[in-house]
């Protein structure tokens, strides 16, 4: 469409966690490693791109994802990569976790809620042993 006028917005009208955008302002926010872990760019969750102190991301681990079969977690390096990732960009992370609500469904590599449950221990003893002093906090996951 040509002839109609453009609104002269803000270059951070999208980011919704900068303080002086003057549009829409949050101090909470949640992103998830799987919906991000192929962006090479930083995103408004980057710590370029935000103050950790004023504001507040609580990052997903991507359990979902591999519950699914998006992302393959069977190795070490991509577990690493999550929890780089929720470190890098969180102030609060949850484990990566194996959930079990996806048993049954072809997609889903894991065999029953034993097999869930030993694959989260797992991830957790990585994330525990690999854990760097970057201040995020980590929630545990409880399978029942």
């Amino acid at each position: 469409m040509t002839g109609l006028p453009t609104p002269d917005l803000p270059s951070n009208v999208l980011n919704f966690l900068d303080p002086e955008n003057t549009i829409f302002r949050i101090s909470h926010a949640m992103a998830s490693y799987g919906q991000f872990r192929n962006r090479r760019d930083d995103t408004i969750f980057s710590p370029s791109k935000r103050n950790k102190g004023h504001t507040c991301v609580i990052g997903d681990s991507g359990g979902y994802q591999w519950a699914t079969g998006k992302i393959d977690f069977n190795n070490t390096g991509e577990q690493l990569l999550a929890l780089r990732w929720l470190e890098t960009n969180c102030n609060i992370a949850m484990c990566l976790d194996a959930p079990a609500s996806r048993l049954g469904d072809p997609k889903c590599p894991f065999t029953s809620l034993d097999d869930c449950l030993d694959r989260t221990c797992e991830a957790l003893m990585l994330f525990e042993s690999k854990r760097e002093a970057s201040g995020t906090k980590f929630l545990n996951v409880i399978h029942g």
